[in-house]
């Protein structure tokens, strides 16, 4: 049982690609044959009598002989290509105990005469997953992929593919073409930018690093007040883009029709931003932030005594740490509280939300809890990455997948954050702040943070608001869960919208 905390665990930790807010990740809807996948209600497999789908999985070396007897046998007559299997595939897989789950296979040409392959697993949460090893053995198309613990080995029988996929348990799969219809977001397709839109170039916070955004300014007389938009998660662009929702696009023609002058721009070594965004850590992004405010300041038409910063989660923690003494902060989300505890809260609220047992909820805490003790102990990364795949290898996992994990919990980022105290920096804060938390936010709980945030905000203008029925991302939400998020088709609620627009013109009046 607690191999199968395990993946649902690492998901959480913020350590597979899999989470909700990293920018790679792209979301699909795809239907299969006549069934729409959309329409099945399933939940996350789980416990021993679901086929024990946990994270044991490095590849598809168990699968590299499948054939014969299963549902694929007699494929061998054909040897097949990459345009064999080229497009979007989508299926059901059915684990012992009654369990569903969709799994979406996506195949493309790389432009070099080799094909890229992802996975999506939305009922795990996981979207975009990069496939390792893909090779074509005969009849058989075969790809592992990693960060799940998964592999899958599958052959072309007339409209579909037909084999094996295994994620602990071996399981029959197959899969149709998918007729994948656009997303719809409303918010983005009405807007009208009627007001001047530039995209610039300045230089970040270290030597090297050239950040690229745009820049958009009010229609009428100068003199307008201005925010920085930061993103808040280390590899986002400009947008904040993840599912097809682009939220600091939205929120940037909010208030840039409210007369408020904005720029956001792409982290440091994502877009057409340069520098090492894997080497980066929350206090490298917060320089950057002191860059771009300095660059907005000097934007002729804004007011630079005007000027703030509104960041989204680890976005709200480079805006309190960049300085140069904004004149407002809009922190959006932002937890008060260290990382290890808001990633403890946040993998039990959405292995409940998923009926998660509680006596797994425990198991998978307490492996947690080790895991970030020995990265928090050791002296150096090295050191911190061999425990961890000790620790990993001991619960079950192999040494490969152990050693995958080791390295993305290990990552400078994350070795920053994981102790970092927030609220004696937020106590230091001389200027306005508005914090906002939304009463449905499974990943940055309002009601664990929004307390302490109140009490160390001591400007006579600064609020803290928790809004009714929103998630992390600020869209009307039933659960809040991560697997809303590409459904719902509002991008960013209006409401708080608004409530940012109003108070910024309120605080710079």
């Amino acid at each position: 049982m607690l191999r199968n905390a395990l993946l649902a665990g690492l998901a959480w930790l913020g350590l597979v690609a899999c989470d909700a807010s990293t920018p790679a990740a792209s979301s699909s809807r795809a239907t299969g044959g006549d069934a729409d996948v959309r329409d099945v209600g399933l939940q996350e497999p789980g416990g021993e009598d679901a086929g024990t789908l946990d994270a044991s999985v490095d590849g598809v070396a168990m699968l590299s002989d499948a054939g014969g007897d299963g549902e694929d046998a007699g494929a061998d007559e054909h040897v097949a290509t990459a345009a064999d299997f080229l497009g979007d595939w989508a299926g059901i897989i059915s684990v012992p105990g009654g369990r569903e789950f969709r799994i979406i296979l996506r195949i493309a040409e790389d432009g070099d005469g080799g094909f890229i392959v992802t996975l999506d697993s939305p009922d795990q949460g996981a979207y975009g997953i990069p496939g390792r090893d893909a090779n074509i053995d005969g009849s058989r198309l075969q790809v592992g992929f990693p960060l799940l613990g998964a592999g899958i080995s599958v052959a072309r029988e007339g409209d579909k593919l037909v084999g094996l996929f295994s994620q602990g348990a071996t399981l029959p799969v197959q899969l149709m073409p998918t007729v994948i219809p656009p997303f719809a977001r409303p918010q983005e397709a009405a807007l009208v930018r009627d007001y001047e839109i530039r995209e610039v170039t300045f230089d970040g916070g270290a030597e090297g690093v050239t950040l690229a955004g745009e820049l958009t300014l009010p229609e009428g007389n100068d003199g307008f007040p201005a925010v920085v938009l930061v993103s808040g998660a280390d590899a986002s662009n400009r947008d904040m883009e993840l599912f097809d929702h682009r939220p600091l696009l939205v929120l940037a023609d909010h208030l840039t029709q409210a007369g408020i002058a904005t720029l956001r721009y792409d982290n440091r070594g994502v877009g057409q931003s340069t520098g090492d965004n894997e080497a980066a850590t929350p206090e490298d992004f917060a320089t950057d932030a002191a860059a771009a405010l300095r660059f907005l300041r000097a934007v002729s038409g804004v007011d630079a005594t005007r000027t703030g910063i509104l960041g989204h989660t680890d976005g709200g923690l480079a805006a309190v740490l960049a300085g140069e003494a904004p004149a407002f902060n809009v922190l959006l989300a932002m937890p008060t509280q260290p990382a290890f505890e808001v990633l403890m809260r946040r993998s039990r609220d959405v292995g409940a939300l998923q009926g998660t047992p509680e006596e797994v909820l425990d198991q998978q805490a307490s492996l947690q809890s080790q895991l970030f003790e020995a990265v928090r102990s050791a002296p150096s990364r090295e050191q911190a990455q061999a425990a961890v795949v000790n620790l990993l290898v001991n619960a079950g996992l192999s040494p490969q997948r152990a050693s995958d994990e080791a390295e993305g919990l290990t990552r400078p980022w994350l070795l920053w954050i994981l102790d970092y105290d927030p609220l004696p920096a937020l106590r230091a804060v001389q200027t306005p702040v508005l914090a906002l938390y939304g009463d449905k936010d499974l990943i940055v709980a309002a009601d664990a943070n929004a307390p302490d945030m109140e009490a160390a905000l001591d400007h006579s203008d600064s609020s803290v608001q928790v809004l009714p029925k929103l998630n992390h991302f600020f869209q009307p939400a039933t659960t809040g869960g991560p697997g809303e998020y590409a459904d719902i088709e509002t991008t960013f609620d209006p409401a708080p919208m608004d409530i940012i627009a109003e108070w910024i013109a309120d605080v710079t009046m």
